[in-house]
């Protein structure tokens, strides 16, 4: 990654002028050429997939009833969409017939 000649920040890349920028100091400098930068990434690690993989299903599985057809399994995520003095909200998906619903 390439550093500001004056100040050795970071410089970004420009879109409009297609040059490197300081942010802290407004010095540009030429980009010498396509550059690849890679990062190892820290933390949770995603994965993705095309729609020709096969899926790998990471939600949780819960006995609830589809309001739609009526099966009696559903993927469940809980988020907390209120206040924290109240319970989260369930996002849940039938495995049957991809319906989706929240409760409350």
């Amino acid at each position: 990654m390439p550093f500001c000649p004056q100040c050795k920040s970071l410089v970004y890349p420009d879109r409009k002028t297609r040059k490197l920028e300081c942010k802290k100091c407004e010095v540009e400098v030429a980009a010498s050429g396509p550059q690849v930068v890679t990062q190892k990434a820290s933390g949770k690690e995603t994965l993705i997939l095309d729609e020709n993989s096969r899926t790998i299903e990471t939600r949780s599985l819960t006995d609830t009833e589809c309001p739609k057809c009526g099966h009696g399994k559903a993927y469940a995520d809980f988020r907390q969409t209120r206040r924290s003095d109240e319970p989260p909200t369930m996002f849940a998906e039938c495995v049957e017939c991809g319906h989706r619903w929240r409760q409350y």
